[in-house]
């Protein structure tokens, strides 16, 4: 921003470049919150990554439901 428009945000009056530069930083603080929330979601997939297939939480409950699926008919036959 140049002097004069500096002086007008100072005092209070609101300038063209003014705003600019506040929606430039509005974008940037989302851009900010958009990347760590990038690099969270990242580190989240690189551990599921290192979970094993047959070691996921579908694949147990599945191992369950048929282990108990397999008990019930064991026992009734």
């Amino acid at each position: 921003m140049g002097i004069a428009a500096t002086q007008m945000e100072r005092k209070g009056i609101r300038t063209v470049k003014g705003d600019t530069n506040r929606e430039i930083k509005s974008i940037n603080a989302k851009i900010s919150a958009l990347l760590k929330r990038i690099e969270m979601l990242d580190g989240e997939l690189a551990k599921m990554k290192e979970i094993p297939k047959e070691d996921s939480l579908v694949e147990m409950l599945m191992r369950f439901h048929d282990n108990i699926c397999y008990t019930a008919n064991s026992d009734n036959g």
